[in-house]
């Protein structure tokens, strides 16, 4: 936050130093991410950069760190109960979802969607590829079907949130941990859309983004893994 409160003011005076407006928080346009443990990051954050830091024309893309919850006293619902307090977070959490809950990607994603929109620009890009072995084990899952299982359910409970898109990469038969940094998948396509396109629709023309993900080969590929328990492209 330190960090991109300087870089604010630098925008600040630069722009009050040019002809015209000069810096108008409003008509700043960012798109706010993270990867891995940034992406975890992002997810807690981005409410500052709405609320605090008032651009509210920022969209947030957490890459590969979804938080998701695996259901057991380890993992990252339990960790988010216990360390909110201990490590005295709380008071840097929205408002609206200051729990231990809320180091839970899918439970902040329900929290933050209602607020989310009120320009187009605001929304946040959830993207992964579903075999990603680091962001498994970082949120202590033990077994990969239940990760793939777990994400695939999230993914149908929360894509049509308010504000909250996602783009899920194909690859089955090889753990892939960040996909926006990948320039094979940048420019490989899910559901007929290339990942770089989607990306830039989501600056050119936010209010037209959709979620994306396949089905693709991951049912063979990793035994014990089930079909998507919504619509999605084959």
């Amino acid at each position: 936050r330190a960090a991109i409160q300087m870089t604010r003011d630098v925008l600040w005076k630069k722009l009050d130093e040019e002809e015209g407006p000069g810096y108008r928080p409003d008509q700043m346009h960012a798109f706010f991410g993270g990867w891995s443990a940034g992406a975890y990051g992002t997810m807690y954050n981005y409410h500052w950069m709405l609320d605090d830091l008032q651009w509210p024309r920022t969209t947030a893309f957490p890459d590969a760190g979804l938080g998701l919850p695996n259901g057991q006293p380890l993992g990252v619902l339990g960790l988010g109960l216990l360390k909110i307090p201990a490590w005295g977070a709380q008071p840097h959490l929205p408002p609206y979802c200051f729990a231990g809950e809320c180091a839970v990607g899918p439970y902040l994603f329900e929290a933050i969607s209602p607020r989310l929109k009120r320009v187009p620009e605001q929304q946040m890009l959830v993207m992964t590829n579903p075999k990603d072995r680091t962001q498994q084990y970082d949120a202590y899952f033990d077994d990969e079907v239940q990760w793939v299982n777990t994400l695939r359910q999230t993914y149908c409970d929360t894509k049509e949130l308010n504000g909250i898109e996602w783009y899920l990469t194909s690859v089955s038969d090889q753990s892939i941990h960040v996909i926006t940094l990948r320039d094979d998948l940048w420019v490989e396509e899910v559901d007929g859309v290339q990942m770089r396109d989607w990306m830039w629709g989501a600056h050119t023309d936010p209010d037209n983004v959709v979620s994306k993900a396949e089905e693709a080969n991951f049912v063979t590929d990793i035994p014990g893994v089930e079909p998507f328990p919504c619509d999605v492209a084959p």
